[in-house]
C-alpha cells in the first residue's frame, strides 16, 4: 500500500467537538479521552490507496410475492441482451358467494390491466401480450416459494392475445367510464362461459372459486418485427381498474349484467424475471459474469435489477491501513458509472438504478445488513448522483469494525435496491478504469495510547 498522505490541523474546539459528536452517534464508539487530544494539532489521515477487488456475478433468485406492483414485458439491451417479466395472479370475486342466474351464457370477457406509473426500455416497440389459464392452483398462504425463477403450470393454449404499443400515460376508456391508463384484452368467450358454468361449490366463496379458477399467466413478448427495443412496464395488479370483467346474459337478468374478478387482499400473485441465459448480452459482460472472469472488473463491472446482475466487493487489506490503533472519520465507497464508454449506451432509454444497496455475505454466503444500516435512511443504500454519475456509500462503521478485528472479511455486494419492482441496469467503472475508478476513500485519525501511571 502506498503511503497515505497526512494532513495536519491545528487543533480547536470544533475539532474536539466534532470527534466527541462521532464518537457520542458511533453505535460502538472507540474510547478516546482529551488527555489524547493535544492542544497542538491533530493528524487526519486521507487514504484512497486500500486494494478493491470488484467482480460481477448472477444474482439470486429475489422474491416477487404480492410486490407493490408488477413487471411486464419483454426489452432487448445491447449489453445485457433479452429480460423479460411475466405476472402470474389469481383473481378472486369480492361477495360471500356468487349467482349468475338460469342458462347464462358468456357475451364477452375482458382483462383491464392498469399501468403504474414507471416503466423501463423503449415503449414505442410493438409488444405482443398473450394470457394463459393456470393448471397449478396458487396458496395465498405459501410465501415462501414464489420467487422470481419460479414457474407454474399452465394451459398452452392462449385464452387472449394483443399485440400493442405501450401507452402508459394515455387514458383508455372502458365500459365502466375508468379513464385511467391501462391495458385492454378481450379473452375467449371459451373462459367466460366456463367460470358461467362452475358448480354451486366453486362459487360458494372466492377461495373455493380460485381452486376452479385458478387464475392467469399473463406474459410480453417484443413483437417479431421488431430486431430491439421493448420495455419492462410497471403494472398494478391492485389498482381498481385491474380486473377481469364478464359481461353475460341469462334467463333470470334484466339485460346485461357485469361480474368482476379481481385481485384481492388474499390473491396470491407474483412476477416471474428471465434473462435467456445472457445469450444475448455483449461479449465483454459474457466473459465476465458467464465466464467467471474476475480480472475483467478491474475495467467494467456490472449491476442489472430483477435478479439479473450484481457485484461482489473485496476489501482485502483494511486491517494494514495502521500498525496502531485507529478512528476511522468516514470512509467512503463510491462507484461511478460509465458514462462514456462506448459499450454502455447510456441514454435516457437506459438510465442507471434510482439507488443502490450494499450487503456483506456471512460465512454461509448468506447476505445481512452492514453495521452501517440505519432503518429507513439512505445511509448505505445511496440514490444516483445525476451530476456526478455515481453512487456513494458510507460504510465507516463497517470500516472501523474490520479494522478492529470484530468482523470477519467475508465480502460485500451491491445490488440495485428495487431490483424486484425495476427494470434498471448500470454499467460501473472497475477498480482499474481508465477514467474514473470503483475506489475506497477513507479518512482517520491514529489514537496514542493512553500512558497509565
Amino acid at each position: 500500500m502506498k503511503l497515505p498522505n497526512t494532513y495536519k490541523f491545528t487543533a480547536s474546539f470544533i475539532v474536539v467537538l466534532n470527534i466527541l459528536i462521532f464518537l457520542s452517534c458511533s453505535k460502538e464508539p472507540n474510547q478516546l479521552t482529551l488527555k489524547q487530544i493535544t492542544n497542538e494539532k491533530i493528524n487526519y489521515i486521507v487514504d484512497s490507496t486500500s486494494t478493491v477487488i470488484a467482480y460481477s456475478v448472477r444474482d439470486d433468485s429475489v422474491s416477487t410475492y404480492r410486490p407493490s406492483y408488477n413487471l411486464l414485458g419483454s426489452m432487448m439491451d445491447p449489453v445485457f441482451g433479452k429480460t423479460s417479466a411475466s405476472i402470474y395472479s389469481q383473481f378472486k370475486f369480492v361477495a360471500a358467494s356468487l349467482s349468475f342466474g338460469t342458462a347464462p351464457v358468456c357475451d364477452s370477457i375482458v382483462l383491464y390491466l392498469a399501468y403504474a406509473s414507471g416503466y423501463y426500455g423503449d415503449t414505442t416497440t410493438h409488444q405482443i401480450i398473450n394470457v394463459y389459464t393456470l393448471n397449478d392452483t396458487l396458496s395465498y398462504v405459501n410465501t415462501t416459494s414464489y420467487y422470481s425463477n419460479t414457474s407454474k403450470n399452465y394451459n398452452s393454449q392462449a385464452v387472449g392475445t394483443l399485440a400493442f404499443v405501450p401507452a402508459i400515460h394515455k387514458n383508455v376508456a372502458d365500459p365502466s367510464g375508468d379513464t385511467l391508463p391501462h391495458i385492454h384484452l378481450n379473452l375467449n368467450k371459451d373462459l367466460g362461459n366456463q367460470i358461467l358454468n362452475a358448480d354451486a361449490t366453486s362459487l360458494s366463496s372466492p377461495d373455493y372459486f380460485a381452486k376452479y379458477f385458478k387464475g392467469l399467466y399473463i406474459t410480453s413478448t417484443i413483437d417479431p418485427a421488431y430486431s430491439g427495443g421493448g420495455a419492462i412496464l410497471y403494472m398494478s395488479l391492485y389498482s381498481s381498474l385491474t380486473r377481469i370483467a364478464l359481461y353475460y346474459h341469462s334467463s333470470t337478468t334484466a339485460g346485461q349484467a357485469e361480474q368482476d374478478f379481481i385481485v384481492t387482499g388474499y390473491s396470491a400473485n407474483f412476477t416471474h424475471f428471465d434473462h435467456n441465459n445472457y445469450a444475448d448480452a455483449n461479449p465483454f459482460l459474457k466473459n465476465e459474469v458467464l465466464n467467471n472472469n474476475k480480472t475483467s472488473g478491474d475495467s467494467i463491472v456490472y449491476i442489472q435489477a430483477m435478479a439479473g446482475i450484481r457485484t461482489n466487493i473485496k476489501l482485502p487489506d483494511i486491517n494494514n491501513i495502521s500498525s496502531g490503533k485507529i478512528l476511522v472519520n468516514k470512509a467512503e465507497l463510491t462507484v461511478p458509472i460509465d458514462s462514456v464508454d462506448s459499450r454502455d449506451y447510456l441514454t435516457t432509454t437506459f438510465i442507471p438504478p434510482t439507488s443502490l444497496y450494499i450487503l456483506a455475505y456471512d460465512s454461509k454466503g448468506n447476505l445481512a445488513q452492514l453495521p452501517d444500516y440505519i432503518s429507513g435512511s439512505s445511509y448505505i443504500g445511496p440514490s444516483y448522483d445525476t451530476i456526478n454519475k455515481q453512487y456513494v456509500f458510507n460504510i465507516t462503521n463497517y470500516v472501523q469494525n474490520r479494522i478492529n478485528n470484530k468482523l470477519t472479511d467475508y465480502g460485500l455486494c451491491i445490488v440495485d435496491a428495487n431490483r424486484t419492482i425495476e427494470g434498471n441496469r448500470a454499467v460501473i467503472c472497475g477498480t482499474m478504469h481508465s477514467r474514473k475508478r470503483l475506489k475506497l476513500r477513507i479518512t482517520y485519525v491514529p489514537l496514542v495510547p493512553s500512558n497509565k501511571k
